[in-house]
């Protein structure tokens, strides 16, 4: 059989202390019907354990990316 595809569809989410929230958005974005995603998690410079949290969800279609700094939201926009 052949490679799948690339994703069609990329969701960016900046991610700045949010282990009470991430969680119900990850699990909100893998109930959808639609599945030919990837999301695309930066983490902005938390200092509580989101980044910890995310890296518990053992998906393939999602990716964390983080600096250990703080830019903000337009910064980190731009980096998706």
């Amino acid at each position: 059989m052949g490679q799948s595809a690339a994703p069609l569809v990329t969701i960016a989410l900046s991610m700045h202390n949010s282990a009470s929230t991430i969680d119900a958005a990850v699990r909100s974005l893998i109930a959808q019907t639609y599945k030919n995603w990837e999301l695309l998690i930066y983490g902005d410079g938390s200092t509580d354990s989101s980044v910890e949290r995310a890296r518990q969800w053992r998906d393939l279609r999602i990716r964390i990316v983080t600096d250990g700094a703080r830019h903000g939201l337009a910064v980190r926009l731009n980096q998706m």
